[in-house]
């Protein structure tokens, strides 16, 4: 047997060999965690493959949006004819006269360039607010959710020119609270334009 000086000798070379050679290679663990939320990333993934599909299978007409509570976000899919349209501020609307026609505004569609609210988030019920670190991440997801709106529906459209348009909306629909008798908002999704009448 070795005496245990001798070990002690060998374990010293051994911790200095390893020290000096070092024969193994550190690496960080992948950790997406740490990297910034970009919520327009988040957006892309989901638009197509989830977030569209899912309003179409919800949507309905007019007469099932307005006998809903008044400020339940409502996917909807709508026929009509745009009466009215009003760009005096950053919020513009265009009023639409739903299908069948009577000359009377049913709806205000949300024409950009700034869409307002939530909406179109909240009618997402797989998007929670628990899924997000944070109230901010979550508020970040409904404005990425609203420009992808806009650029998906209204980009290529002239807002001028849709006044007398037929025109398809899919959409999310809302009713505020008050004053009453206000028209339903709708932010859209889909925008199909027919030619002027």
């Amino acid at each position: 047997m070795k005496p245990p000086r001798a070990w002690l000798i060998t374990a010293v070379m051994a911790i200095a060999w390893l020290a000096i050679f070092r024969p193994w290679t550190i690496r960080p663990i992948a950790d997406e965690s740490h990297r910034p939320f970009d919520a327009k990333e988040y957006v892309a993934k989901i638009w197509d493959v989830r977030a569209v599909p899912a309003l179409q299978s919800r949507a309905v007409g007019l007469p099932d949006l307005l006998g809903r509570p008044t400020s339940q976000p409502t996917p909807v899919s709508l026929d009509g004819i745009v009466v009215e349209v009003n760009t005096s501020s950053r919020v513009g609307t265009a009023a639409i006269d739903v299908a069948p026609t009577d000359g009377r505004p049913d709806v205000l569609l949300m024409i950009g360039p700034v869409i307002r609210g939530t909406a179109l988030r909240d009618a997402l019920d797989f998007i929670q607010f628990s899924d997000f670190t944070n109230q901010i991440q979550f508020a970040e997801v409904a404005n990425a959710l609203n420009d992808r709106a806009l650029a998906a529906a209204l980009e290529p459209v002239d807002p001028a020119a849709l006044k007398g348009r037929p025109v398809h909306v899919l959409g999310v629909a809302w009713r505020e609270s008050s004053p009453s008798g206000t028209l339903p908002f709708i932010v859209p999704v889909q925008l199909s334009i027919g030619g002027r009448r």
